[in-house]
């Protein structure tokens, strides 16, 4: 086995792996974890969720950043004539809907966080001020918390769908 055969296999099992624990921990939110919070009230998704991102937002980042650069470093060695190849052009076509994903599910996500933790902190001022929360302060965090919810889905939706074209690039 020559070196570029054995960094192939490196680096294949390292985005193999990224990609799976990447893939796998937003379904395990996606599909387990904020819908058990989340039809005990939303004041219990917060709690609990709001806690577990300081864990998962790195890890997170950490498995995308390894699934992108395996990725990117496979290609190199193959040669990026490869991506004229039909199976090179499904997994080009796989890579550019996980960037997507990444955009959404980070990105995104991040500046909808962000948004909910400010109205969330105005909120928490009005209400030390005796000023309790009206009904348009009610819409608007449900809005945020909708536009989560919503956010959410479409990256795990985008993540199977470039698992699924890197899965079946080589089939195709």
């Amino acid at each position: 086995m020559d070196l570029n055969q054995l960094s192939i296999v490196v680096f294949r099992l390292i985005h193999i792996i990224s990609g799976v624990l990447w893939v796998g921990s937003i379904a395990f939110l996606t599909l387990i974890l904020e819908p058990h919070y989340r039809r005990q009230g939303t004041h219990v998704l917060r709690k609990q969720m709001v806690p577990l991102l300081p864990i998962m937002g790195p890890f997170l980042l950490l498995t995308s950043f390894l699934t992108f650069f395996s990725g990117i470093v496979m290609i190199s060695i193959f040669g990026f004539s490869y991506l004229t190849t039909s199976m090179g052009q499904i997994i080009l076509f796989g890579a550019g809907v996980a960037v997507l994903a990444f955009i959404v599910g980070d990105v995104a996500v991040r500046i909808q966080r962000h948004k909910l933790e400010r109205l969330g902190k105005y909120l928490a001022d009005k209400t030390l001020e005796g000023d309790l929360p009206g009904e348009d302060d009610k819409i608007r965090l449900e809005k945020l918390d909708s536009n989560l919810w919503f956010l959410g889905r479409t990256n795990f939706i985008l993540l199977i769908i470039a698992l699924g074209a890197m899965a079946s690039a080589r089939y195709l």
